[in-house]
């Protein structure tokens, strides 16, 4: 009898760089950029010499949302178990 090469019970490896612990690091250090980001917003908006550059914060901005959105979506589905989210 052949043993089966991919039993239905063999738990998936998970590399480091997408473990819970390394998800949350990278979720609360892009919130800190989101900080940073809204307060270059702010000062680009309040000096009109840095008027023309705004677009880099705004950018940093929606860069980190995307970051932060990914990993909340990638942790809630591990959470519940579930691969459709």
């Amino acid at each position: 009898m052949q043993i089966d090469q991919n039993p239905v019970f063999r738990k998936a490896i998970v590399p480091w760089h997408d473990s819970d612990a390394a998800c949350m690091v990278k979720t609360a250090v892009m919130f800190l950029v989101l900080l940073f980001s809204i307060d270059g917003i702010k000062v680009a908006r309040q000096i009109d010499e840095f008027n023309a550059y705004i677009w880099v914060p705004v950018l940093l901005t929606l860069l980190c949302l995307g970051v932060c959105v990914s990993n909340i979506a990638r942790l809630a589905r591990r959470y519940t178990g579930s691969s459709s989210i």
